[in-house]
């Protein structure tokens, strides 16, 4: 499958999705009783945190405040602790802002850290790091100066979207906008 592909498969996923968790927020959801789709979206210097299990996930995505981390992992925990048979084993994701240079360097370091080790201590997962990018980098080449043919008014904020076919023994489908899929957006 081509990048543009993906990127459109992604798009028309995530335009179809109902279930929005806004800015600030931690939910749970359920997927034993019907398929069911999540979205989060606006992703610009947030964290996003999925917790994936074939039964169920938790959502987060946090601003990058000492406060907004420590709340949203006090939510993670509790959901954790209530419902652990739906959610083990899980997948663990943290969908960071990262350096445009390295793209595996996330920003807001302390805070990614803590976020990683207190999720790998909950989840006894390793968690994966996604990275996106500010949208305004992937308008500009490694010197900051802007790309030729690309509109910054197309560039792609941060969004994953979680897909569960409800059956219970499938894992669900968790994807996101990734630095590729953003220059591709300002190209388009």
């Amino acid at each position: 499958m081509s990048a543009e592909q993906a990127l459109a498969d992604f798009n028309d996923l995530f335009n179809s999705t109902t279930e929005t968790v806004p800015q600030n927020k931690v939910e749970y959801f359920n997927f034993a009783t019907s398929e069911k789709q999540v979205r989060s979206s606006g992703f610009a210097g947030c964290f996003g945190v999925v917790v994936a299990g074939k039964q169920a996930c938790i959502v987060a995505h946090m601003s990058q405040t000492r406060d907004a981390v420590t709340a949203a992992k006090d939510a993670i925990q509790g959901y954790f602790e209530t419902f652990p048979g739906t959610l083990l084993p899980s997948k663990v994701y943290i969908y960071a802002q990262v350096e445009l240079q390295t793209r595996t360097k996330a920003k807001y370091s302390e805070l990614y850290n803590d976020l990683f080790a207190s999720l790998e201590e909950l989840t006894e997962s390793t968690p994966i790091l996604v990275g996106y990018i500010d949208p305004i980098e992937a308008c500009l080449n490694q010197n900051g100066t802007p790309i030729p043919g690309t509109s910054p008014e197309k560039c792609a904020f941060g969004k994953l979207v979680i897909k569960s076919d409800g059956d219970r023994v499938t894992e669900p489908t968790v994807q996101f906008i990734t630095i590729d899929m953003q220059f591709l957006e300002v190209q388009g």
